[in-house]
């Protein structure tokens, strides 16, 4: 028999939970036995500190065996060293830069996405049960457009769910490029790679939302301009992103 519904999603959930604990179990494993390879984790003290007078070389024993509670999972950190720890300093004005364009992305596709919807109703191509929702569009047909649809409600229809479309392939990695180039870039000590982190990413976020505008309003040639305005800032992010990690800029 095939699995449908509400008893689907029961049968999978003691296959999910079990997903769930042999990852965790494995990653455990994992630290574990990063840290049965680990040396003892040497500490210089600072000058002029209150330890300096008992050595210069201070030294924390490794424990015979992974204990759950100090050592388990997530204590990466302190399972592989402190000498294989890495810090990062964010710029103030690149992160502000990438959270700005990520909210103004983020907004742009839920409201277009509400639009797409809103427009679903006025064309009754809605899920049957949504007409208790909105009644005075009357009823409803999954995916169907009624018959006195006003054409140009079925047209904006089509354009805003391709530019819908067209979002979901460029933002996620799009945003994805952005955010690992933050943190690449954050890693350099020039504050020109930063720069041009902020530049990319608000051109991108900017070519974006000018798409969509684009689109809803048939502009051409400004649409494809926009667009590959956003390829090039995406691609442009993604070479700032490896330069900066192979340290090649």
């Amino acid at each position: 028999t095939r699995c449908r519904g509400p008893s689907c999603l029961r049968r999978s959930l003691p296959i999910v939970a079990l997903l769930l604990a042999a990852c965790y179990r494995w990653e455990w494993l994992v630290e574990a036995s990063s840290f049965a390879a680990t040396p003892d984790v040497q500490v210089r003290a600072a000058p002029g500190s209150a330890l300096a007078g008992r050595g210069s070389l201070l030294t924390r024993p490794r424990p015979a065996g992974p204990s759950p509670g100090v050592w388990g999972p997530r204590s990466v950190s302190r399972a592989l060293g402190m000498e294989q720890a890495v810090l990062l300093t964010v710029r103030a004005g690149p992160l502000r830069t990438t959270m700005l364009c990520t909210m103004i992305l983020a907004l742009k596709m839920l409201y277009v996405s509400a639009m797409v919807g809103m427009y679903k109703f006025k064309t009754g191509s809605r899920p049957p049960e949504d007409a208790q929702l909105m009644k005075q569009y009357g009823a409803q047909e999954f995916g169907v457009m009624r018959g006195g649809s006003d054409p140009n409600d079925v047209a904006f229809l089509r354009r805003l769910t391709r530019s819908l479309a067209n979002d979901m392939e460029n933002l996620p990695m799009g945003l994805i490029c952005t955010w690992g180039s933050l943190l690449c870039v954050s890693a350099s000590s020039r504050p020109l790679l930063g720069e041009a982190h902020a530049a990319l990413a608000a051109g991108f976020a900017l070519s974006r939302c000018v798409f969509t505008i684009a689109y809803a309003q048939s502009a051409q040639p400004l649409r494809t301009i926009s667009w590959a305005a956003g390829v090039f800032c995406q691609l442009g992010l993604a070479g700032l992103g490896c330069g900066a990690a192979l340290g090649l800029l």
